[in-house]
């Protein structure tokens, strides 16, 4: 899909395919929401590695695997390769002490985590790349938070496996902002929004792990709720939206000669702080990064009527309802940031960034941070 033509979909939907009718899935039977998304049909293996040719791995059954290999210097002889079954695809070069956790066992997982809430359900599931990474996405109904009149949040749990080694199992708690599709997943103080299972995944500790999840849900609700209730109280101008963006790339967000935008001519020469040390606005200083703070005052003002290139979405009005509070600051920060930065040309990329990349999750963390700190709210 053009990242031109999304239309305010969650981020998972870009991607995923049913390979099936999707209408007549049962939507609370696991098996078959793994056949629809062809997750079902395969699994992987360790294989070892005999020989290093080249940018190739031939496995100790002779299997020739082409392809780009980053390959640790000095520990070839305690590596594995994991190797997708079906195809032959050599997914990651591990120690020979990995253990791969399978699509059937991390959906076993979910099963336990489904049926510990009422009405609960699939909705999405699939894989990344050659099946790098593996995820399930199930809707906990009547579990969202509602700010003010109508402002809804709707709660999903993410269960994902990296079959390359770079995830263990994994629980997300995965808030959608119904209005702009945000997900607003933050680390909070006493709640993180995930958990991960520490080992291989047995009957024992899938119940275990699913115990740990809900009740991390459970507390990680309450605290967004309490925040998401006092940020709809607060007043937000679009000169606290400059500011807090500022803020976020490295200058006090409550300085009040705090510069707005320059018209593409960049930020003004470097101010001396108290300790008359220079302050660095760096990246600041650029036509770049002007236009990448008018688009989030666009965003924030619901106002579409220049001509920035880097619009990517259709252009809805997503502060419908919440303009000229903090909550309508942080979900256009969070925006900001989950929709319109960086160049993504291939969807399955803004799923990877968004709902499993560890450096986009510390920006979403120190977009709250901010706002929390700039409104002097402490959690």
């Amino acid at each position: 899909m053009n990242t031109n033509e999304i239309t305010l979909a969650k981020s998972w939907e870009l991607i995923s395919k049913e390979d099936n009718n999707s209408k007549d899935i049962n939507w609370q039977d696991t098996q078959q929401v793994m056949d629809t998304f062809g997750l079902s049909n395969w699994n992987v293996s360790v294989e070892e590695v005999s020989k290093v040719i080249t940018n190739s791995l031939v496995t100790g059954t002779n299997q020739i695997l082409e392809q780009s290999w980053t390959i640790p210097k000095g520990q070839n002889n305690d590596r594995v390769v994991i190797v997708r079954k079906d195809t032959g695809t050599g997914l990651a070069f591990r120690t020979s002490q990995y253990t791969p956790v399978q699509n059937e066992t991390l959906f076993e997982f979910g099963d336990v985590l489904m049926k510990q809430f009422p009405n609960a359900k699939w909705v999405n599931a699939g894989k990344l790349g050659d099946g790098h990474k593996v995820y399930g996405i199930m809707e906990l109904p009547d579990s969202g938070f509602l700010f003010g009149q109508d402002d809804k949040v709707d709660n999903y749990l993410t269960i994902a496996n990296g079959h390359d080694g770079s995830m263990g199992v994994t629980a997300m708690i995965t808030p959608i902002r119904l209005s702009c599709t945000n997900q607003l997943s933050f680390a909070l103080s006493n709640a993180e929004h995930s958990i991960r299972a520490k080992h291989t995944l047995n009957v024992n500790n899938k119940i275990d792990l699913a115990k740990k999840s809900i009740e991390r849900f459970q507390v990680y609700a309450k605290q967004m709720q309490v925040i998401g209730d006092n940020l709809f109280e607060l007043p937000c101008s679009t000169e606290d939206i400059r500011k807090m963006y500022v803020g976020l790339n490295g200058v006090d967000a409550k300085d009040n000669e705090v510069p707005e935008v320059y018209n593409g001519k960049g930020r003004p020469e470097d101010k001396v702080g108290e300790d008359g040390r220079p302050i660095k606005y760096g990246s600041m200083q650029s036509k770049k990064f002007d236009n990448a703070e008018e688009l989030l005052v666009n965003i924030y003002e619901n106002r579409w009527d220049n001509d920035l290139k880097d619009q990517r979405r259709t252009l809805a009005n997503t502060m419908d309802g919440i303009e000229n509070t903090m909550w309508g600051g942080l979900n256009a920060l969070t925006e900001h940031l989950d929709w319109y930065q960086g160049k993504y040309s291939d969807s399955s990329k803004i799923v990877e960034r968004q709902m499993f990349n560890s450096g986009h999750q510390k920006k979403r963390n120190a977009i709250l941070d901010m706002v929390l700190d700039y409104n002097e709210i402490k959690v």
